[in-house]
């Protein structure tokens, strides 16, 4: 029973902070400009990995589905394309399995192929997905919504996923020093 609290606690405590993280795009200096995907994404992904560390892959799971529906309700993913939310939320999935996967062998290893992994899962689907809705909506729309999710979805996410592995990695080694 007690276990079963500290892991719905962690998990409680690692959605909450995401969320946090989430909305400082609504501080003007994060939130206005190219600085926002980088600070915001990763610190997400730090929370993604922190959860696989420090809970289990399921919490990690839960943190990085639910991610995804936040960021679409803050009008951080594009209202006309609600199909990017479980492209996203796979991502993370993606993201902080092959972490679980490896991390016995090596957080490093991990982290850059966890990293590596949703950069070209993303990279993809979103290619994917703009070519199939490309005939819903008006040209001068699609084109201004493909830019976008071609420039925010490709190596941004590469270099988010690395920083918040890396930074993950820090904060667990000290919850563990710390025995939290």
């Amino acid at each position: 029973m007690k276990n079963n609290v500290r892991i719905l606690t962690r998990t409680a405590v690692l959605i909450a902070l995401t969320l946090v993280f989430q909305n400082l795009r609504l501080i003007p200096v994060i939130g206005s400009g190219p600085q926002s995907q980088y600070i915001v994404g990763s610190l997400v992904n730090a929370t993604l990995i922190i959860a696989v560390g420090t809970v289990n892959i399921y919490a990690a799971m839960t943190v990085g589905i639910i991610a995804p529906v936040v960021a679409y309700m803050q009008g951080q993913l594009p209202a006309i394309l609600p199909y990017m939310i479980p492209i996203v939320a796979i991502g993370n999935i993606v993201y902080v399995f092959m972490y679980y996967l490896l991390e016995k062998k090596s957080v490093f290893a991990g982290i850059i192929s966890g990293a590596v992994v949703k950069f070209a899962f993303l990279f993809f689907a979103v290619r994917i997905m703009l070519n199939l809705v490309k005939n819903m909506l008006p040209e001068n729309m699609f084109n201004k919504v493909a830019a976008t999710l071609s420039a925010g979805f490709s190596w941004p996410q590469l270099v988010t996923a690395l920083l918040g592995g890396i930074i993950a990695v820090i904060i667990i080694k000290a919850l563990k020093r710390a025995q939290v």
